[in-house]
Order: structure tokens, then C-alpha cells, then sequence
């Protein structure tokens, strides 16, 4: 069988992708929830990975991904191969990994509070404003936040990358139902570290992503597109839109209100958005600390 296109960015060399057939029917949805994820992954219009209602997609694929592998776990005929095979190396790995992979949310999760409260900081200023040099100083202080905000989630992306560049050692001699198993759950690692890895890059803003070359997920992210204050298009990563009508109001005079409500509203909606994404991001976080929970559980019995 043909390694999955996951399985080869993160160089994991094994002879096959999916459990035996023998297994339980159970093993089959861990598959097929892989299998819709790859499908998000490679989705044929890889501009719509730059918004929310499709990375809300990917973390459904993921929580759904978690549920079946908290079933996988609880199989005896699981929890005995693990416990065989307990003290070798590409076991004791997949107990490094559940913590790694707790801490990666973890880092999400923070990204996306840094964000929420810059939006929320950026919309009190513009409320506050009562001159345009009132005005120009919220543009100011809110282009300083970006900064530090971006410069906070560029390092988080950083350490991820990291993360991805460890290769783990070779499965080929192993039992071939532990090659399959441990299979399974690297892949499970692989996906979850792309999907948190698309919500940094969401955050950061297409124009952010075009100067970094040379990564794979910024190509799937990349589609970039002129818009104005008053354009709305699906397709177009709202982070990139509110700096786009924040950056618009250095150019607008007293008078004219429909720029700033302008604003207002691309923060608004990118709040909400944010808001959405925080409650499946906790959701995931919580999945990932019962799949650990489990997995310690099964090799101190």
C-alpha cells in the first residue's frame, strides 16, 4: 500500500497505512476519519484553507478523529499489544507524542487569545476615537499589537516545524500489528499537527504568509486577493481583511463614518469567528488530554 501523502511530509516509512483486517470494525472509523481529513487537506481549492468555516471543518474532522481513537484505546486487543511491546522505542514514543501533541493545542490555544484580545483592544480604541489624529493613533497602536501578536505566533510556528522535522525511527522489522497500530496513531499525530499548524498560519494573515517561501502548508494556504473595506468574499482570510480596513482609515477624513464602520464590522465578525474556533480548539484539548490519560492508564495497569 502506498504511504498517505500525511505519512510522507512527516517521513514515516512503514509498509502499511492501515490495520489489519482482522481487526476490530472499530479500527475501520479511526481509517475513515483519517481518510476525510486527507480530503481537507488536500482540498482542490486551497485558497478556502484561509477561512474560519473551513478550519472549523478541520477541527470537526479532528474531534470526530479523537472520539474514534478513544475507542481504539479502549480495545483489549489494543491495550495488550501495547503492553507487550511497552518498553521499545516506537512505543514509548507514542506516549511522548500524546504529551507533545497536548502541548501543540496548547500553544493553539494561546495564539488564538492573543488575537481575540488584539481585536478586542483594536475595536475599543476605534471606539474611543473622536479626531482623525485620535483615529491615527488607534492605526498606530493597532499595527504595534500585530506585531507582537504575529511576532508570537512566527515563533510558535517555529517550534512546530521542529516538532514535524523529528522523524521517528523505522517500523519495518517490528510485529506487523504494532507496525499498523503505531501507524495509525503517527498519523493521527501528523494530521493534528497540520490542523493547528493552519490555524497559526490563518492567524497570521495571507500577506504574512507570502514572505515566508518555501513551506508547504503556506502554498496550500496561499491565495491572495485585492479587496476593499466594503468587499465580503469567502474565500478571503478575515484576518487579512480587518488589517486591510484598519490600514484604509490613516486615508479617511472626520466625516466620513462608513470607513470606520467598516472596521467595526471586520472585527466584529473576525470576534465571532475567533469565538467559534476557541470552543472546538477546547473541545480538541480536552480529547487530546483523555487520549492521554488513557494511554497512561494503559501502561501502568
Amino acid at each position: 500500500m502506498v504511504a498517505s501523502p500525511i505519512m510522507a511530509k512527516y517521513g514515516y516509512h512503514v509498509r502499511s497505512t492501515s490495520l489489519p483486517s482482522a481487526s476490530h470494525p472499530l479500527t475501520a472509523r479511526v481509517e475513515e476519519e483519517l481518510n476525510k481529513l486527507r480530503g481537507w487537506m488536500m482540498d482542490s481549492k486551497p485558497s478556502l484553507l484561509n477561512t474560519t468555516m473551513v478550519l472549523q471543518d478541520g477541527f470537526g474532522g479532528l474531534i470526530r478523529l479523537f472520539e474514534r481513537v478513544e475507542d481504539l484505546l479502549q480495545l483489549s486487543h489494543t491495550q495488550q499489544l501495547l503492553l507487550q511491546h511497552r518498553n521499545e522505542k516506537c512505543v514509548d514514543k507514542v506516549l511522548d507524542e500524546s504529551l507533545r501533541l497536548v502541548d501543540v493545542c496548547g500553544t493553539a490555544k494561546d495564539a488564538l487569545l492573543r488575537m481575540k484580545e488584539h481585536v478586542q483592544q483594536t475595536q475599543s480604541g476605534l471606539r474611543r476615537r473622536r479626531s482623525e489624529f485620535d483615529l491615527t493613533n488607534e492605526v498606530d497602536t493597532y499595527q504595534f499589537s500585530r506585531r507582537k501578536v504575529n511576532k508570537a505566533i512566527l515563533k510558535s510556528i517555529g517550534e512546530l516545524k521542529k516538532m514535524e522535522s523529528k522523524h521517528p525511527s523505522s517500523l519495518l522489522e517490528k510485529d506487523q500489528d504494532l507496525v499498523a497500530l503505531v501507524t495509525v496513531l503517527r498519523e493521527v499525530e501528523a494530521t493534528t499537527l497540520f490542523v493547528c499548524e493552519s490555524l497559526l498560519s490563518f492567524l497570521l494573515g495571507s500577506r504574512t504568509l507570502q514572505k515566508r517561501r518555501g513551506w508547504s502548508l503556506v502554498s496550500k494556504l496561499m491565495h491572495r486577493k485585492i479587496i476593499t473595506c466594503e468587499e465580503q468574499h469567502e474565500d478571503v482570510n478575515q484576518v487579512e481583511m480587518v488589517h486591510t480596513a484598519i490600514l484604509a482609515l490613516k486615508n479617511h477624513k472626520c466625516h466620513e463614518v462608513k470607513i470606520p464602520q467598516n472596521a467595526q464590522i471586520q472585527l466584529e465578525a473576525l470576534e465571532a469567528s475567533i469565538g467559534n474556533l476557541e470552543v472546538e480548539l477546547e473541545c480538541i484539548f480536552k480529547k487530546l488530554i483523555k487520549t492521554r490519560v488513557a494511554l497512561l492508564n494503559i501502561f501502568s495497569s
